[in-house]
């Protein structure tokens, strides 16, 4: 069972405040059902083009030079892209909060970018384990 929810984020290229800064997306995930009693958790995968800046695997922008580095909330650790983030399924509960943060990543930290808008896609992928 896969559900799938494309995603969007677009802003400024050069806004000191995005660029190295971790910015909180919280996502929420609905049950119709409680699924402790058949799956123990559920996998959340990211599917997007990526780039590769500074050895990690990021989302690819819009902007050559420019990417989005997912990491899990208070982590500096990144979401590997192809391995996704387990949610542990708990008894009794529907509704799940997936807690990440986005950082953008210049491949170059030398170089200005020009300034302007940039947008970043991804598909998740939610699958019940």
């Amino acid at each position: 069972l896969h559900l799938v929810m494309p995603t969007e984020v677009t802003t400024r290229a050069n806004d000191d405040y995005t660029l190295g800064a971790a910015t909180p997306i919280n996502i929420p995930i609905h049950c119709e059902w409680d699924i402790s009693d058949t799956y123990t958790s559920m996998k959340l995968y990211f599917q997007g083009n990526t780039t590769t800046i500074n050895n990690q695997q990021v989302l690819q922008t819009s902007i050559p030079d420019l990417g989005v580095r997912l990491q899990p909330s208070g982590s500096i650790v990144p979401i590997s892209l192809s391995e996704g983030i387990t949610v542990q399924s708990v008894p009794g509960h529907t509704d799940y909060t997936v807690k990440i943060e986005a950082q953008l990543l210049k491949k170059d930290p030398y170089k200005i970018l020009t300034e302007g808008d940039y947008s970043a896609s991804a598909t998740m992928i939610l699958e019940y384990q």
